[in-house]
């Protein structure tokens, strides 16, 4: 059994595996093996499975739960959903997953890159 500490832990290591997904060449697979979760993480992915659904069906919901390592990955789930973002210029702070972490570091890149010329866009023959 663990304790909370252990869970907020996880989390914390889910959050660093959400933020690492947003840096180009660095995956949250990589933090997930540098901070020692790597094997319980692929363990646990490849525990839901037909079989997990039998148990499900036989034996019910908490022994499905337990077969799948559900707190383990519901904590690191909600970790890596939750990470803080913060723009380039460091004047904004989202909450959300990679999803949401690209999208705001997509527009963050477009809007800073907007004023810079434009290389390929054709010109105006008058000026």
């Amino acid at each position: 059994m663990r304790n909370p500490g252990h869970y907020l832990l996880l989390f914390l290591k889910g959050a660093a595996m959400g933020a690492a997904d947003v840096v180009p060449g660095v995956s949250g697979g990589t933090i997930a093996f540098v901070s020692g979760i790597y094997v319980e993480l692929i363990d646990t992915i490849k525990s839901i499975n037909m079989k997990a659904l039998k148990v499900l069906r036989t034996e019910g919901v908490a022994a499905a739960w337990a077969h799948i390592n559900g707190k383990f990955l519901v904590t690191l789930l909600a970790g890596i959903l939750h990470q803080p973002v913060f723009s380039g210029q460091g004047n904004a702070v989202f909450t959300g997953g990679p999803p949401t972490s690209s999208v705001v570091l997509l527009y963050r890149l477009d809007s800073g890159l907007r004023d810079l010329p434009n290389a390929s866009a054709p010109t105006d023959a008058n000026g």
